[in-house]
């Protein structure tokens, strides 16, 4: 069954007003179109593999401080309005740095 079909069943079974399905189908469908754009630029990035920060071995890197990386990670600084700085050996990728602005 089709995400639609689900959707038309539901608001069948709710007697929910026409608008509101509406609007959950828009989200719906706004949400698989930014999926598919993501999808698409990591397919045309040609990175040789897709890794995830989950996967990431900070064992092996003891120079990276797991808890700031999470932090980071989180884009707290972009809503507080704050830079990143982000230093380290070039091409080495085995030192990294940064500081929250």
């Amino acid at each position: 069954m089709s995400a639609l079909d689900e959707e038309l069943a539901r608001a069948a079974k709710e007697a929910e007003p026409p608008g509101e399905l509406l609007e959950r189908l828009l989200a719906l469908e706004a949400g698989d179109l930014i999926e598919r754009r993501i999808e698409r630029c990591i397919r045309e990035s040609k990175l040789p593999e897709r890794k995830l920060l989950a996967e990431f071995d900070f064992a092996f890197q003891k120079g990276l401080d797991k808890r700031q990386i999470m932090e980071l990670a989180t884009l707290d600084f972009a809503r507080r309005k704050q830079g990143v700085i982000i230093a380290g050996k070039s091409g080495a990728g085995n030192y990294v740095k940064h500081s929250l602005m």
